[in-house]
């Protein structure tokens, strides 16, 4: 944020597999969708380690544990999925179904 002239606030980072590959060991919460039973053709996996790890693996070996799961869609078992660094838990405030971090 500094380096933007920004020394606080919040970042949103969108974009496929090799940017949110970039920003794995700088977030404080990632908020993983899944819904098993789609299949997009042509679609893209979300982190480049995937399909040799599963998304959660790969937040788990970045420092994100899994916090706060909502399941939006029980029927056909579409979850989402807050990966929280604890160190900062602290700092983040998941009301509303939206995490945001003072960082």
């Amino acid at each position: 944020m500094a380096v933007l002239g920004m020394p606080e606030g919040s970042i949103g980072v969108i974009g496929g597999p090799e940017v949110f590959g970039l920003f794995l060991d700088r977030y404080d919460v990632f908020c993983l969708s899944r819904a098993p039973a789609v299949r997009l053709p042509g679609g893209r996996p979300v982190f480049p380690e995937v399909p040799a790890r599963t998304p959660e693996e790969v937040l788990a070996r970045h420092g994100l544990e899994p916090r706060q799961k909502r399941i939006p869609d029980a029927e056909k078992a579409v979850a989402v999925l807050n990966g929280i660094v604890p160190q900062k838990l602290n700092r983040i405030d998941c009301r509303r179904d939206v995490c945001r971090s003072d960082t």
